[in-house]
């Protein structure tokens, strides 16, 4: 009796044997996955940081000019027509230049390997191309506009920026890939457990026990997703605080230390050559080995094609964005142009309406700036992902229809009353909501788009908003010859309440469910 049992004893002992080998060797690769996702965080929090400087640089070198170009101008005898021209043209190059160069910083053709490459593959990274060209383009627009004193010296100064600086998109399309490589991480360190799990279970598992998995498992993905979703919004935030930061420091500074146009052209060149430094320090992008190989393959045919092919089919080509196409696409760039020619009907009546009931001057101007400027750091940078961080999906949608009527509401108050600490607090409220909504739609917009198409995606919206910067002015100025308050102000209701049905019966629909059917498959 003793025999068999000894025998029937060896398969016991050899399988406890291999349940404490592969114990162990789950053990070093969840130390090595842990290690991974760590470098990974790092390298968002260091990217993160570095676009932030590199932004509040940016722009402040930029506003920091604003006190002194309205004596600029006076001195150049620019009028009111000069001015109006200068700004149309500038929204035209923004919205060629911010459509190209966010397609080009998606580009990874090996042409771009000496501005840093992806994964050390040779293949070149696009998005540092555009950063550098952007502050390359504001350097220049600068040294013209120091350089010359004329009317013609302030058209050729503002071409270059207008053109080709795009950074803070581009910016918004890295921080997008680094959550992208931190999401594809989990993914992968998903299916290895589901794959293990599922080989363990197999002979021991009932099927109501692995129904009730996979129901843990939705459950569990959705609450990833939603929690992704907040640490997306957090990163855009952080950005958008930094505008808000270079638009309170750049006036200020402007209008206390810097005493000259030139002196200020002089100090903007300087912070623009600062940013380049924080520009250098961005971590570089990851691909996982199947993007990578996809990439691969689109690069050395395009280069195979456009040999074959006129400059302007190439050119065409290259500013296609089929994402920008897709239904949620559309449905975002509809949001977005509602919004901004609900801005800019607005503010064709807003300033007159200030000077009238206030007497607002450059002083008041620039106090009443510097307020937006803090507010809206402050909405993007800590209100925005804390409100946002207990929210389900439905919460966000939810949230967006409140700050639509935050901001319809909050202008006909701000225009009409003749308090001006109720206009503050009215303004504190419009910039709050409207930096919770950039928020929400710049990390949504992730949702929609791969890592190959987010930079042109972001350059389309760019367009699109260039677009009704251009037309938005004209509406308010025919509206307003209809009647100077009434008209302008029921448009911009309008399309407020236009936004607030759209978000109501097509965000969740066109945005979150679509991005769910596209991970399942």
């Amino acid at each position: 009796m003793c025999a068999p049992t000894y025998e029937k004893l060896l398969p016991d002992g050899s399988k406890l044997q291999r349940q404490m080998e592969a114990e162990e060797k789950n053990n070093q690769i969840q130390i090595t996955h842990q290690k991974t996702k760590l470098e990974l965080e790092q390298k968002l929090k260091d990217g993160t940081r570095n676009a932030c400087l590199s932004v509040i640089l940016l722009i402040s070198a930029w506003s920091l000019m604003m006190p002194h170009m309205q004596a600029r101008r006076d001195t150049l005898q620019c009028d009111s027509f000069c001015l109006g021209s200068m700004n149309s043209a500038r929204s035209m190059l923004t919205l060629v230049g911010s459509a190209f160069m966010g397609r080009l910083s998606d580009s990874q053709s090996i042409k771009f390997s000496m501005f840093g490459t992806v994964n050390g593959n040779g293949n070149g990274n696009g998005r540092m191309l555009c950063l550098y060209i952007g502050t390359l383009a504001t350097f220049l627009g600068f040294a013209i506009s120091a350089s010359t004193f004329s009317i013609q010296g302030m058209w050729l100064g503002m071409i270059p920026g207008s053109l080709l600086q795009h950074n803070y998109n581009v910016f918004k399309a890295m921080l997008a890939d680094y959550h992208e490589e931190i999401s594809q991480f989990n993914k992968s360190v998903e299916g290895e457990k589901n794959s293990i799990n599922k080989s363990d279970a197999q002979s021991s598992t009932s099927t109501n026990d692995e129904n009730e998995n996979e129901n843990e498992n939705e459950n569990g993905n959705e609450s990833d997703k939603d929690a992704s979703s907040s640490e997306r919004a957090g990163s855009v935030g952080k950005l958008g605080m930094s505008v808000g930061i270079a638009f309170m420091l750049g006036p200020l500074v402007g209008a206390t230390i810097v005493k000259s146009y030139r002196g200020a052209v002089m100090f903007a060149m300087v912070l623009t050559s600062l940013s380049t430094i924080f520009i250098a320090k961005m971590p570089h992008i990851e691909k996982s080995s199947v993007e990578e190989e996809k990439q691969m393959n689109s690069n050395s045919a395009q280069d195979t094609n456009n040999e074959n092919r006129s400059i302007w089919s190439t050119l065409g080509s290259a500013i296609d964005v089929k994402s920008a196409r897709s239904p949620s696409a559309i449905f975002l760039i509809t949001i977005r142009v509602s919004m901004a020619l609900a801005f800019h009907i607005f503010n064709t009546i807003w300033t007159v309406s200030l000077k009238k009931r206030f007497d607002f001057g450059p002083s008041d101007h620039g106090k009443f700036m510097s307020f937006v400027g803090f507010v809206f750091a402050f909405s993007q940078g800590f209100a925005a992902k804390r409100m946002l961080a207990p929210l389900s999906r439905k919460g966000r949608v939810r949230l967006l229809q409140a700050c639509c009527v935050a901001l319809g509401v909050g202008r006909v108050v701000a225009y009409q009353v003749d308090s001006l600490a109720i206009v503050y607090v009215m303004f504190g409220l419009i910039v709050t909501a409207l930096g919770v909504v950039n928020t929400v739609l710049t990390a949504d917009t992730c949702l929609i788009a791969t890592s190959a198409e987010i930079g042109g995606l972001f350059g389309v919206l760019e367009a699109a908003q260039s677009g009704a910067g251009m037309v938005g002015p004209l509406i308010g100025g025919a509206l307003a010859k209809i009647h100077p308050v009434t008209a302008p102000l029921a448009a911009v209701v309008f399309l407020y309440i236009v936004v607030f049905f759209l978000v109501a019966f097509g965000y969740e629909k066109l945005l979150y469910r679509q991005h769910n059917e596209k991970d399942e498959t």
